[in-house]
């Protein structure tokens, strides 16, 4: 998945650049394409929100919720000219929408039909009321305040308000501290779409091709949800590796020369009998990750509990065995630091008891297809029987 982490981000801004180059050559869409192209961000945005209710995305539904409010208030109030009313109205429009891309990219999602999603609907109800009664009664001292020149320089050469510029730069420091803090897919994607956003609704208030960039922002938050329906079929959520789905696609694509690595963790259960299944996690965390690392071109999944599984697809038995030896080396090697038992709530806040480090073993067996193995399930079961002589030859030890 680091590959994707990386990847979504550079879409996201090819889309954006994509965006900004179609803005320039609007002259060259006929007129047929161009008085549909303006519905384009409500259909992508609609699909978007389904799916995000589908896998109870609440964020992405919200997302998509207020992307949809900010368009359609935005191009309802575009005309030849902008009225002060008008200009009010966009103003509150180009304030709001990125503390809402923010903040529904950054808060916890606790789903859709939930007290913490009805808080949510409130807010956006919320906001669409007092926009719409500004837009009905025109404050003039809101617009100015608005606008107001908070810093005593000059800024005239920008396209809005000191403060409305505060809030966008706010915003977007705010999603990628979140994506880098507390690896936020949804918050990396949509620092993408805030830039996005933020080059129509910052700019000229009179352009009639705002659904340029929408329906970039649209699709890149499209795109972010695919990539988390991904990680939900796809990814086991607890070691961040491909799971049994995915590893089952990846057999049903094998070459026919591979060789199949089963390997699990010797005397797990008594680990966790002994330091707890939090602690427990932290181990399959980390040999997980040392089994990522493999060498040799293996692809690594978790097979289930504290088994994995290695495919080396075009590879023989002979051209795995050092790559495997080597993993099983790594991890023996490796230390865990294991905090002492419990303390009695009599003694919290009081000095930390002493931690101890640990170490775990790992036993492979190995298989190739081959005569004897045709088939994957048959691989699969020869690398079974192999693991399994590896648990009787003294565990820590790899057999083919």
């Amino acid at each position: 998945m680091g590959i994707v982490k990386q990847v979504l981000p550079l879409f996201a801004l090819l889309i954006v650049v994509s965006a900004f180059i179609g803005h320039a050559h609007t002259d060259k869409i006929s007129e047929h394409y161009l008085t549909l192209a303006p519905q384009l961000p409500l259909i992508i945005l609609s699909f978007t929100a389904l799916l995000g209710l589908h896998y109870r995305n609440s964020n992405t539904f919200f997302i998509s919720i207020v992307l949809v409010l900010a368009y359609t208030f935005w191009n309802n109030t575009t005309g030849i000219t902008l009225s002060d009313e008008q200009a009010l109205t966009h103003a509150c429009i180009a304030l709001l929408l990125p503390l809402n891309i923010s903040f529904f990219s950054i808060i916890k999602d606790k789903g859709v039909v939930t007290p913490s999603g009805l808080l949510k609907s409130l807010i956006l109800i919320g906001q669409v009321f007092t926009v719409a009664w500004l837009n009905e009664n025109y404050s003039s001292p809101t617009l100015q305040w608005l606008n107001m020149h908070w810093v005593d320089i000059d800024t005239s050469f920008l396209p809005a308000g000191q403060g409305t510029l505060l809030i966008w730069t706010l915003s977007i420091l705010a999603l990628m501290v979140s994506s880098m803090r507390s690896d936020n897919n949804l918050a990396r994607a949509m620092i993408g779409a805030a830039i996005a956003t933020g080059i129509t609704l910052l700019g000229n208030p009179l352009d009639e091709n705002t659904w340029i960039f929408f329906a970039a922002a649209s699709i890149i938050l499209l795109l972010s949800q695919i990539q988390t329906s991904y990680r939900l079929a796809y990814i086991d959520q607890l070691t961040g590796l491909p799971g049994r789905r995915a590893l089952e696609l990846i057999l049903s694509r094998l070459p026919r020369r591979y060789t199949i690595a089963m390997l699990d963790i010797d005397h797990f259960k008594k680990f966790n009998d002994t330091y707890g299944h939090d602690v427990g996690d932290q181990v399959l965390k980390l040999v997980a990750n040392h089994v990522g690392n493999i060498r040799a071109g293996g692809k690594a999944a978790r097979y289930g509990g504290e088994e994995f599984s290695i495919i080396f697809p075009r590879k023989s038995k002979q051209d795995c065995i050092d790559a495997v030896e080597q993993l099983r080396k790594n991890i023996e090697q490796s230390e865990f630091l294991i905090r002492s038992q419990q303390r009695k709530s009599a003694n919290r806040g009081k000095k930390r008891t002493a931690s101890r480090k640990v170490s775990v073993t790992i036993s492979i067996g190995l298989c190739e297809r081959s005569a004897k193995h045709k088939t994957t399930e048959s691989v699969m079961k020869g690398a079974d029987q192999a693991l399994y002589r590896a648990k009787k030859a003294g565990r820590n030890c790899v057999k083919g």
